[in-house]
């Protein structure tokens, strides 16, 4: 966009990630997240040569938040859910939370890296149940991690959720706020 935010200013660069040039990604590509402030491209894979199933990898960018720019994989890590089908992926609080929602689920994985932005050194907190009766699509924080916003499956809402410690998910079924109706 050549106005930051504005969507009517957006125009396509033919810049397209293909999984199968690969740089050192080896699985089906599930979900992308920028982190680093624009550094890095993180890619959700899963595969079933993978101990585990699924891994993350990082991919630096030579030039910020561009993927045309992107160079082999400096660093992966198969982890362990409890949903062989992770099909999102989000890092926030500075790269030290790492969140991976699941196909046909609506738990939310939660990881921790011991080292902000370093996926080697992620280790799994829990997972976190919304109190909706749906499966979890996508989610995204705000006030500074205080809230967190979650559509579901099938639905054309969002639901909002309060947060009593910024960025951890372990009681916000129960802090249900508001949801808003999008049709």
């Amino acid at each position: 966009a050549s106005t930051g935010f504005d969507l009517s200013t957006v125009s396509y660069d033919s810049v397209v990630y293909n999984g199968r040039e690969r740089n050192g990604i080896i699985g089906r590509v599930e979900d992308v997240s920028i982190g680093r402030e624009g550094s890095s491209l993180f890619v959700l894979e899963r595969d079933s040569s993978f101990q585990n199933g699924q891994r993350v990898s990082e991919m630096p960018l030579g030039t910020d938040y561009d993927i045309s720019t992107r160079q082999q994989v400096s660093a992966s890590k198969e982890f362990v859910t409890n949903n062989v089908n992770p099909e999102y992926i989000e890092f926030t609080n500075g790269g030290k939370r790492m969140y991976v929602l699941n196909d046909n689920d609506r738990d939310i994985e939660e990881f921790e890296l011991s080292t902000p932005w370093d996926v080697t050194t992620i280790s799994r907190v829990g997972r976190s149940r919304p109190s909706s009766d749906r499966d979890t699509s996508d989610l995204h924080f705000g006030d500074q991690g205080k809230r967190v916003y979650i559509t579901r499956r099938g639905d054309d809402r969002v639901d909002e959720y309060y947060l009593n410690e910024p960025y951890q998910l372990s009681n916000f079924g129960s802090d249900f706020v508001n949801t808003i109706n999008t049709d």
